[in-house]
């Protein structure tokens, strides 16, 4: 049996939030939900475990989206990461190594597939 991953949702939107994390748990995984970077980055500065972020590029706080994917690559090598926005699109050398972009409006279906193909390489 497969074990849980553990997935990091990055959205400062809540009822988008909570539809990611449904999604996560439909998938048999594990999600943990914060509404910034900054908080993202204070969990796995303190050595939370995270399988792979998803997460949203604009939000309050000091840090984006990007910023949080370059400071979690930096962390752990290979970190899978899905970077969203409906607003930009970031060119491929804007994203760290392994990291992929979808875009806004959310179509889950499509996500939970780039979810499972992330956390399988």
């Amino acid at each position: 049996m497969a074990r849980t991953a553990r997935i990091l949702i990055v959205e400062d939107e809540p009822l988008i939030s909570m539809c990611l994390a449904s999604l996560v748990e439909e998938q048999g995984n594990a999600p943990l939900e914060v509404g910034t970077a900054d908080e993202a980055k204070a969990l796995m500065d303190d050595g939370q475990q995270v399988d792979l972020i998803v997460t949203d590029i604009h939000m309050p706080g000091t840090l984006d989206g990007l910023d949080l994917a370059r400071h979690a690559s930096g962390l752990i090598a290979d970190l899978p990461v899905i970077v969203c926005s409906g607003k930009i699109r970031p060119d491929a050398d804007e994203l760290p190594k392994g990291a992929v972009f979808f875009e806004k409006p959310y179509d889950f279906d499509k996500l939970g597939k780039v979810i499972q193909r992330q956390l399988q390489r």
